[in-house]
């Protein structure tokens, strides 16, 4: 039988949030509902003494962060297969070990492979690391079969990630139906349950410690010059690293003339590079990965440095960018 409150009548002077603030919360809740509630919190926030009980709800309220992908002995590779690594030509730069298994070495073609005295590896003058295989002298096999079982385990956590964002949420799942370029995007779980293209560059905005994992139901493809750029945020913490983005692939994935990806690219099918493309981050294909020619792949220890010419950060989410010239 209470009569309703006008709630231009309601006057909440900043005082009375000082001790008494919990009974005026339920006290405005009554009054006029949601809306209240929420202007209510935002008060509180303002105010000058910040309580235990906003820092609970505050601490209660917040996104959980997202745990790291652990690569553990797969880590140790730039290049991993279970069926085989191909280049096509003889000038390709790759910094980092390669490795196949559980097939033999007589799958690794095109790198001139020259097996050390013991057998237990070979180089090649296009890596900066050492090539092994399964059918090498111990301990490679066992090596390699510790190897394989942690890529799997890696690609099987990535494809178990909770997409991000409340249920359905267009800003994390299924991001314009999968054709991507010009995209920004910031630190989550993001998911296509079909493929994803971009011929043109997308964006990631964040910091050296956000984490960006991408799920993609089909085949991931880069059109000619499309790349990852990677952009810093107001943070001031440097921006996102190769190290901290995941591409998980449930086909294959095709990286165009000339273009460049970034992250550690994980496939369940084959991952081809076309001539002149590159990679920072690594690459784990459970079935083989062949490279054009006169590829880029660098393994992601260090932060990747700027891409040239960039376009200013935007603060506006997922910004669209300005027409090319």
């Amino acid at each position: 039988g209470q009569s309703p409150i006008d709630e231009s009548e309601v006057d909440v002077p900043e005082e009375s949030w000082m001790g008494l603030w919990p009974l005026k919360i339920l006290d405005m809740r009554r009054a006029s509902g949601q809306a209240r509630w929420a202007a209510v919190l935002l008060c509180v926030a303002s105010a000058t003494a910040v309580t235990p009980v906003l820092q609970l709800l505050t601490a209660f309220c917040a996104p959980a962060a997202i745990a790291p992908v652990e690569l553990n002995t797969a880590g140790d590779f730039v290049i991993l297969t279970k069926s085989g690594i191909t280049t096509i030509s003889d000038i390709s730069v790759i910094t980092g070990n390669i490795g196949v298994s559980p097939i033999t070495q007589k799958a690794i073609t095109g790198f001139a492979l020259s097996d050390n005295p013991e057998n237990k590896f070979a180089t090649s003058s296009q890596v900066t690391g050492l090539v092994y295989a399964s059918d090498y002298i111990d301990p490679t096999p066992a090596m390699m079969t510790l190897a394989i079982h942690d890529l799997e385990a890696a690609y099987t956590d990535a494809t178990a990630r909770d997409t991000s964002g409340p249920v359905n949420s267009s800003k994390f799942l299924d991001v314009n139906n999968g054709q991507i370029a010009g995209e920004y995007f910031t630190a989550g779980v993001y998911t296509w349950r079909s493929y994803v293209e971009f011929g043109a560059d997308i964006y990631l905005n964040g910091s050296s410690t956000d984490l960006f994992i991408f799920q993609v139901g089909g085949y991931l493809s880069l059109g000619t010059n499309a790349r990852v750029i990677l952009l810093e945020d107001a943070t001031g913490r440097g921006a996102p690293i190769a190290a901290n983005i995941v591409w998980q692939v449930q086909g294959h994935a095709e990286v165009g003339t000339d273009a460049h990806l970034e992250g550690v690219l994980m496939t369940k099918e084959y991952a081809a590079f076309a001539v002149g493309s590159s990679l920072h981050g690594r690459i784990f294909a459970q079935w083989a990965a062949t490279l054009g020619g006169e590829n880029t792949i660098t393994e992601s220890l260090q932060p990747s440095p700027p891409p040239p010419s960039l376009p200013p950060p935007n603060p506006r989410p997922r910004p669209i960018p300005p027409p090319p010239p």
